[in-house]
C-alpha cells in the first residue's frame, strides 16, 4: 500500500470490493436516498447515524441516536 493516498488505503483497508469511481459519477453512488424536505415537522422522529456508529464499514444499531428533526445537526 505504499504509493495509495490516504483515500485508496481506507477503501482498501475497509472494504476492497467497492466499486470505484468519481465522486460526481451519475448512478454510481446514492447518498441520502431518503433526505427529508425543509419542510419536514419539526417533531418528525428519525434513526440519526453517526461516523461513530460505525466500525470499518458495519453500523452499531445499538450506538444509533433517535433525533427529532428539529435538533438533527
Amino acid at each position: 500500500m505504499g504509493d495509495l493516498t490516504p483515500i485508496e488505503r481506507a477503501v482498501a483497508t475497509y472494504r476492497g470490493d467497492w466499486e470505484r469511481c468519481e465522486f460526481d459519477t451519475v448512478g454510481c453512488t446514492s447518498v441520502n436516498p431518503e433526505t427529508l424536505a425543509d419542510s419536514t415537522s419539526s417533531d418528525y422522529e428519525f434513526r440519526y447515524i453517526d461516523i461513530s456508529s460505525v466500525d470499518h464499514g458495519s453500523i452499531d444499531w445499538s450506538s444509533v441516536q433517535h433525533l427529532r428533526f428539529g435538533d438533527a445537526p
